[in-house]
């Protein structure tokens, strides 16, 4: 699409797991840096490889935004193990895509703006069992997804297109 259609700019909207609980249920971040979290092999390499990350100028931005840290991998957060990961990383929020898009628009020098909406937090399985803690996540990601996707539209997308 970047070659075919001569872009300049891309823009990333979507949901992600909530990371840092400063954060809540219905926020949205704009992350100035975006990671990728399963280019590595855990048990002999660091969990962010820094020639994988992707820096996002953020400074021609003209509206208020909550910021952080995107990390992506091929799977959603579900297990609390690998939620305590990303937590002891200093993660803010993470996708499925993000990070992975936004090395792409690094290396064909295309601007990339990522906009997400939190839609649910992993629970500590421990609570119940794996899944029943699953299930519910997945219902609050459910119920969740047409009130951030509003969000973004209504208050942030107009502004930055």
């Amino acid at each position: 699409m970047i070659d075919h259609f001569n872009l300049k700019k891309i823009i990333v909207v979507g949901t992600c797991a909530g990371i840092d609980t400063n954060y809540k249920q219905h926020d949205i971040i704009i992350p100035n840096l975006a990671v990728q979290t399963d280019c590595t092999v855990r048990e002999t390499e660091p969990l962010i490889k820094t020639k994988f990350n992707v820096e996002i100028d953020l400074s021609k931005l003209n509206i208020k935004y909550n910021t952080g840290i995107i990390a992506t991998q091929d799977k959603p957060i579900v297990m609390w193990n690998d939620y305590k990961i990303l937590k002891d990383n200093n993660i803010t929020i993470c996708d499925t895509e993000a990070a992975s898009i936004a090395y792409v628009c690094k290396k064909n020098n295309v601007q990339i703006l990522i906009i997400k909406g939190i839609s649910d937090f992993p629970t500590n399985e421990s609570e119940s069992t794996k899944e029943l803690s699953h299930e519910e996540q997945y219902k609050i990601f459910i119920r969740n997804i047409p009130i951030i996707m509003n969000k973004i539209y209504d208050n942030y997308l107009n502004k930055v297109i």
